[in-house]
């Protein structure tokens, strides 16, 4: 299973967000997290307690539902 953060600043949006980086897979802007201090911190919050942050919303990827 798959399970993508949301990003609350693009919780509606379809569209894809921006590569900044090669060789990467496209990606909705509300699985993206563009706030990098938030995404540390969801790592820290699952390398210390092996669980998902409740700082974010998350859902299963849904290319496979």
């Amino acid at each position: 299973m798959l399970i993508l953060p949301v990003n609350p600043a693009y919780k509606d949006s379809k569209e894809d967000a921006p590569v900044d980086i090669g060789g990467q897979t496209p990606i909705e802007k509300r699985n993206a997290l563009d706030d990098l201090n938030l995404a540390a911190e969801c790592v820290y919050h699952f390398a210390k307690t092996g669980e998902l942050s409740p700082a974010l919303k998350w859902e299963k990827a849904p290319w496979l539902e």
